[in-house]
């Protein structure tokens, strides 16, 4: 068996405590995934926005995006968008439809995801996987 079919991807910075969200900035830097500040961030319409003006002051060179319900044409429109961005990182500030969004347009442009989940509920941490939902129902997607 080829050696890269046994590699297990895994996040490089877990960071599970209380006030993680508020050092998100300090993590980003401190790890050299965004020293510069420059992120693209994904975000729900809903509760999204209540994240981003709580997180938005510490994140002054971050450009946020709003991505709806988790589907394959949504994570495509925030890959398309933010390509044509100069980011360090892109992140997803959200559940498992933002994640997975996240996920699959961070692979698409070659950026570097930051998952930032508000459940734990999902293993979108560590899964190399992006479950969307297209025109035929729902889709795995690498």
């Amino acid at each position: 068996m080829p050696v890269l079919t046994r590699l297990i991807p895994s996040p490089v910075v877990v960071d599970i405590r209380p006030g993680a969200l508020a050092d998100l900035a300090t993590v980003l830097a401190d790890e050299r995934i965004s020293p510069s500040g420059r992120l693209a961030v994904a975000v729900s319409g809903g509760s999204g926005a209540r994240l981003r003006e709580r997180v938005a002051p510490q994140l002054p060179g971050a450009t946020w995006y709003e991505v709806g319900g988790g589907t394959l044409d949504d994570a495509v429109r925030l890959a398309d968008d933010i390509r044509a961005g100069h980011f360090d990182a892109l992140v997803g500030l959200g559940g498992g439809k933002i994640i997975d969004c996240a996920k699959y347009a961070a692979a698409r442009v070659g950026l570097p995801l930051v998952a930032v989940p508000t459940n734990l509920a999902h293993d979108g941490l560590c899964s190399p996987v992006a479950t969307l939902d297209n025109d035929a129902g729902r889709g795995s997607y690498g």
